[in-house]
Parts: structure tokens; sequence; C-alpha cells
């Protein structure tokens, strides 16, 4: 298992172990190396030393099916290791990887699965068909419009960046303190937890910008279970922390700020504040030529005064509930082109049978069996005999840092892995008539 030009990040480790459990689901005896820089197996697979086998989740299906072991990527040992793994086991699962990690070893392999990453412009155009009523449209539209407002109209002073900074970090703190009831919003007496806090205020330096990627970060609702009171309690805690440090680090504005944030956050999301109100007014007074034209006079004229009197959580709610009406479809480009831009990014190992995987993939291209068996067959005649696409699959530390999801497998993970395993089968059994 490695990548396509020897890059970090497409999941060459949390492949190759979902490709090792599928196999040693069928009773075969499997080995899984790879290397513990920089993805910590030694902690994940519990493997106290290097270049030593452990049995992985003896219970799958029985001792001795799937072991593991961790090899140092300089290991001068390493073929050795890897030629009587392969003598003592059904199959090995070498997670090559990167470049600086065990990549050089492919050479050993009998076949590799690379994976690479996908770039949805090359394999067609999406087409976005939205079903919701003509209201539902407009409120989203809507919503966008005033969050970008809004971020604009924060940006325009020191005070008002960094009243925006603690509104944002305190929805954070709010579900944090939540779940563990922890009043610190970070360990005070850590110097490096305290600067790391502190470093996420990045102040706009153009506060002229467009600001055209504000419209995409919502803010996030807070629990709908919290009552007022225990939440100005908590706001006063919030400020209260971080007092001492806000004076030292922004000595110019943290008086002013602080004297206004409780009340300003309190009355963030409801409508008819002074600011709410005249933004709400700015933002409709600027929409509605072009919401006219787009939805009619008559939806504008009905539901506009609706959505200038509901509060945020009522704004961002009434829009979520039918997202199930928007579908994307995507229009497959030309497969030959496709091929093209996937062969220019390949760095294929040497002589060996190979299958292109594409990493992350949505649901969209997945249901696309047809095109995908145009690129199969264009990329047959350039000598790679096998593709296959893997959805975003749990990685290791999302799930507890545990190989668990082996045995216990969700659907859409226990179907990549069987096609997995399948194309591997395929790959291994062609090597063997040559």
């Amino acid at each position: 298992m490695t990548s396509s030009r020897g890059q970090g990040g497409l999941g060459c480790t949390t492949t190759a172990l979902t490709l090792a459990g599928a196999l040693a689901r069928t009773s075969a005896t499997v080995a899984f190396l790879g290397t513990d820089d920089p993805n910590g197996l030694h902690r994940i697979l519990n493997t106290p030393q290097s270049g030593q086998w452990h049995d992985l989740l003896p219970d799958l299906p029985g001792p001795g099916t799937l072991r593991g072991m961790v090899l140092a990527p300089g290991a001068p040992d390493a073929p050795a290791l890897l030629a009587d793994a392969a003598r003592r086991h059904d199959t090995v699962v070498l997670d090559a990887g990167t470049v600086f990690q065990l990549r050089h070893l492919a050479a050993h392999a009998d076949a590799a699965v690379v994976l690479t990453d996908l770039d949805p412009t090359v394999w067609g155009s999406t087409e976005v068909l939205d079903r919701r009523p003509d209201w539902v449209q407009m409120w989203d539209w809507l919503n966008k419009r005033y969050l970008t407002a809004r971020a604009r109209a924060q940006a325009r002073g020191a005070h008002s960046q960094l009243l925006r900074f603690l509104d944002e970090t305190f929805e954070t703190y709010v579900w944090d303190r939540a779940s563990d009831d922890n009043p610190d919003v970070y360990d005070a007496d850590d110097p490096a937890d305290t600067a790391a806090w502190w470093d996420d205020f990045q102040p706009d330096s153009d506060p002229d910008s467009d600001g055209e990627d504000d419209e995409d970060d919502e803010d996030e609702p807070l629990p709908e279970d919290l009552d007022a009171e225990l939440l100005d309690i908590w706001r006063q805690d919030f400020l209260t922390f971080l007092a001492p440090e806000g004076a030292t680090r922004h000595p110019g504005t943290w008086a002013a700020v602080a004297a206004v944030w409780v009340d300003h956050n309190r009355n963030l999301d409801l409508p008819g504040s002074t600011v709410d109100e005249a933004l709400t007014v700015e933002v409709l007074r600027e929409a509605a030529p072009i919401a006219v034209a787009r939805w009619g006079e008559q939806t504008w004229q009905e539901h506009h005064p609706r959505w200038a009197a509901a509060d945020a959580r009522t704004r961002k709610d009434s829009v979520t509930s039918w997202q199930h009406l928007i579908e994307e479809t995507i229009q497959p480009g030309d497969p030959a082109a496709t091929v093209r831009f996937l062969l220019a990014h390949l760095s294929e190992p040497a002589d060996i049978p190979i299958a292109l995987a594409i990493a992350h993939v949505d649901n969209a291209l997945d249901n696309e069996q047809h095109h995908l068996a145009a690129l199969r067959d264009v990329l047959r005649s350039e000598g790679i005999p096998a593709l296959t696409v893997l959805p975003d699959l749990h990685d290791h530390p999302a799930r507890g840092e545990s190989l668990q999801f082996l045995t216990q497998p969700s659907d859409r993970e226990a179907a990549a892995a069987n096609r997995l395993a399948v194309v591997a089968a395929d790959l291994l059994a062609s090597r063997a008539r040559r």
C-alpha cells in the first residue's frame, strides 16, 4: 500500500489496516508491516518493540491470523523480515506509505495498491439539483449574505475583531464545559497551552477584504438544554478566566471589549437589537432586487419579513431540515483525459501489477459505476489492471486509537474493505500466472 507520488495524507495506513482486516476475516493468515513515524503504530498496534511480531486482535478469527510488526524506515534487515513474513503467512500487507517511510520496499512486493487523491474537476462537472421550496432557497441565500455582511462589519476594527473571537471561542467553551464541567478555558499553568489558545486570534489585516470565505463559517448553535441564567454564569466565568492574559496581550482593547462582551454575546442571536436590526435592513435592501428576479415578487413579499423577524437558530434550523432535497450528480468527463491526468500524477513501484485506488470518494462518484467501468477499460490499455474507489474510512484516532474497527466494521467500511480485498487477490493471482 503506497501513494501515487510518495505523498502523505491519503490514508495509506488506515487503508492497509482495513485491507489486512478484510483478508484476516476470511481466515487467511495475514502479516501487517508498517513504520511508526509519523503514524504512531506502536500505540495503535500496542506493540512495545520494533522488529518483533505481535498478535493483533487474537479473536479475528483466532491467534496468529493477523500479526503485526513495526519497522524502522531505515532498518537494514527490512527486506529479510519481509521475505520471512511472506514464508510464514498467506498474505503480507506492507504499509509502504510515503517516500520517507517504507516505499523503497515496494519493489519486493508481488503487487501494489496505489492510493491517489480525487480532483473533482478531472472526473467531470457537478450538477446541483435544488428541489427545495423557493422560500427555503431564499432563506438559505439570505442566511449566507447575512453571515458575510456580519463578518465584514465585525472586521472593521480591532474591538470588533476581538469581540468576534470571544464569541467563537465561547461556543467551543460551552460545548466542552457541558460535556466535562471543566470551568477552565485552557491550562493556565502551561505556557504552551496558553500561547496556543491565544495565538488562534488572527486579526484581519485587510478590513476591506471581500470576505468570500465567510459565508461558510456559520456559528454553531449553543446546546438547547442550557438555560439563560446558567449561560450568563458561564459567560462571566469565561471572561474572568481570560482577563489577566487578555489584558496583557491586548492592552489597548481588552478593557473596552470586556466591559461590553457579556451583553453583546447574550444578544448575539436575538432579533431586534440595534446592531442586528441595522444589519438585517442593509442585507434586505441589497438582496431585494436579486431575490425578486430569482424567486419572484410574491415569494419575496411573503417570506422576507418572516426571515427578518427570526433569530439565528430559527433561520438556520428552518433551512437544515430541507437539505435532503439538494441532489448533486457528476456528469462524467472524457475517460481518456481522466486517465492521462491519473498517469501524469503516478510514480509507479517497480515492475509489479498495480491497482489504482481513489481515496476519499463521496457517494456521488462511488455510484457512477458506468463511468468507472469506462476508466478501467482505458487504464487496462495503459497496463494498469485494476481501479477501485474508497470512501472516507474512519482513521484510527477517530476510532479511539483502537483496532476494533477491523472486527466490527460499519457496513460502508466492510463493503470498501471487501472490494479492496478482491482487487488485491486478483492482482496476486495475475502475478502468480506470469
